[in-house]
């Protein structure tokens, strides 16, 4: 008996005081989406991780395929691009996640250099920045939030 007052008393609190509840549906409402495209399973799994240990909500693919089927069944608020993958090469899967998901950013990452020239096309093309899988997370976690934020 003590258990169901004890859900009646909760129960009585949330109608009392309904601000309490439209603040927890304010903070999903912060989590951001991020669609993560990389073929190396480490690098996924290490990043997506410490992405969702701040809160993100992470969908991780790991060819162009996945990318394509999991854009267009989900609103994201950004997409992390590796530029080298099997099948579809960078350019050509940033062009049509650009026109399944047009306005979603896109940060590059991957081992290629910055200055390479397929890295420079996919930045001419749209891409919002470039982070490097050398970088430290807290660098890739700064790339993704600046770019939320100019977004959004």
């Amino acid at each position: 008996m003590s258990g169901n007052r004890g859900f009646a008393r909760q129960t009585a609190i949330l109608v009392l005081r309904p601000f309490a509840f439209s603040k927890i549906r304010l903070c999903y409402a912060m989590i951001r989406k991020i669609l993560f495209v990389d073929d190396d399973l480490d690098s996924r799994m290490i990043v997506a991780s410490h992405l969702r240990n701040l809160g993100y909500n992470i969908l991780t693919v790991e060819d162009a395929d996945d990318a394509l089927r999991v854009a267009a069944e989900n609103n994201v608020d950004a997409t992390i691009l590796d530029v080298n993958l099997l099948g579809l090469d960078g350019p050509e899967l940033m062009e049509q996640l650009q026109r399944i998901l047009p306005g979603v950013p896109i940060v590059l990452y991957s081992g290629m250099a910055a200055d390479s020239a397929k890295v420079r096309r996919m930045l001419e093309m749209g891409a919002h920045q470039f982070i490097s899988k050398d970088a430290p997370l807290d660098e890739v976690v700064k790339a993704l939030q600046s770019t939320l934020n100019a977004v959004h």
